[in-house]
């Protein structure tokens, strides 16, 4: 996704793990960051790994009960008859794509019938079909460029061995 929702919950800690569920994050896409403890200045940002839907802080002890966690997280957008979480550019997005791929589709299914417009006709869909998808495809990229980066820390990975040569590349 192009733009998740940006959403933050607080998470209470069971007092026994380092662990947190992640169950109640709907739509649940991507875990940007996780303050702990909550309502410190400057804010106190923890190392974090996801598995499934446990986030595992990286601290030293392990919280009391009921300590506060604050997640920052994205989520998908919802669209549906009672509204959206969509911003007017993000509707206008999804707005361009729909049309290009309903219009590609109806061109391609054209191509088998005789459409009342003739070959041109169906030769005009196409062009149009296409120039929407590549409309489409541009302004994914715009919004992929504008995102902010997400990591305020480089993922939990496991030290390279100090006791032996790889050797050259």
């Amino acid at each position: 996704m192009a733009r998740p929702r940006e959403r933050e919950s607080v998470l209470d800690a069971d007092g026994t793990t380092r662990n947190l569920a992640l169950t109640t994050l709907t739509l649940l896409l991507a875990v940007y960051s996780v303050e702990y403890p909550v309502g410190e200045w400057p804010p106190s940002y923890v190392r974090f790994s996801v598995y499934g839907s446990v986030l595992t802080m990286h601290i030293d002890g392990v919280p009391v009960a009921g300590a506060d966690a604050k997640v920052r997280w994205g989520s998908a957008h919802t669209l549906d008859a009672s509204g959206t979480t969509l911003t007017e550019e993000l509707e206008d997005v999804v707005v361009l794509g729909a049309s290009a791929y309903a219009l590609d589709a109806y061109a391609a299914a054209g191509a088998s019938k005789l459409l009342t417009t003739g070959a041109g006709g169906q030769r005009s869909l196409s062009s149009e079909a296409g120039e929407r998808l590549r409309a489409y495809g541009s302004a994914l990229r715009g919004l992929r460029s504008r995102v902010r980066r997400r990591e305020l820390y480089a993922p939990e990975r496991a030290s390279p061995s100090q006791d032996r040569d790889a050797g050259p590349p």
